[in-house]
């Protein structure tokens, strides 16, 4: 589940970073605005993976926003690490 919810989260950094040139801020309002139904999904996925988590405080937010930190910069870091690649394989893509 934590996987899923780094590529949800990938696609709207790797737009904002790699393409736009832009930070976490402008990831998130991609991901807010064009993929609404991703962002559905990572909430959903972020829920349930603190429910299992944290089972006894399941009223405390500091444990899903610490859920979704963690892995907003993971997704960050995956981008990071392979921004070449997606950018010169959306290059390719665009070329066709």
């Amino acid at each position: 589940m934590r996987r899923r919810v780094k590529v949800l989260f990938a696609g709207p950094i790797a737009e904002a970073v790699v393409f736009d040139q832009a930070g976490p801020e402008r990831a998130l309002e991609i991901l807010e605005a064009q993929g609404q139904d991703d962002f559905r999904k990572a909430t959903e996925f972020v829920q349930l993976l603190s429910n299992m988590t944290f089972p006894l405080d399941q009223n405390d937010k500091s444990g899903k926003q610490k859920l979704i930190d963690e892995l907003w910069e993971e997704a960050f870091e995956l981008v990071d690490k392979l921004k070449d690649n997606i950018r010169s394989r959306a290059e390719a893509e665009l070329e066709v």
